[in-house]
Order: C-alpha cells, then sequence, then structure tokens
C-alpha cells in the first residue's frame, strides 16, 4: 500500500510539491504504519505548516482515487 501512496511516480511527484527538500528523506524513510503515524500526529511545528495533519489524511484519499480510475478506468 505504501508504494500505491507514496512511492507510486505520480504520489511522489505529489508529495514532493508538499514536502520540503530537507524533510523528504525522513518522510520517504518509514513502513507503512509509522509513516502514516508519524504524518497524522504531527503538531504544529516549523517543517509543516499548522493543517499538515488535516493534508496528510486528505491527500493518500485523491492519490487512491486517481490510481483506481487509471487502473479500473472508472469515474
Amino acid at each position: 500500500m505504501l508504494h500505491a501512496l507514496c512511492d507510486y511516480p505520480k504520489a511522489r511527484r505529489v508529495w514532493e510539491s508538499l514536502v520540503k527538500v530537507g524533510e523528504r528523506g525522513y518522510f520517504y524513510h518509514h513502513n507503512w504504519y509509522a509513516w502514516l503515524i508519524s504524518n497524522l500526529s504531527l503538531s504544529n511545528k516549523d517543517s509543516h505548516d499548522v493543517d499538515w495533519p488535516l493534508k496528510f489524511g486528505i491527500v493518500p484519499w485523491f492519490i487512491w482515487k486517481d490510481r483506481c480510475q487509471r487502473v479500473f478506468g472508472v469515474k
């Protein structure tokens, strides 16, 4: 699942537009569960804006929806 939501080339482009260059190593260096929990539990830190957990919760849904549309041809 992590591949589809994070490592898949189109997903990676989305995340790279949202995650600062200096934080990408940390962002991409987790297993699925740790990646999910660490990003959903981030509080207001200098590295992310106030709404990061909200954005992080929504973006994977759009990535998954887009991927399903591509794979299954359903809109």
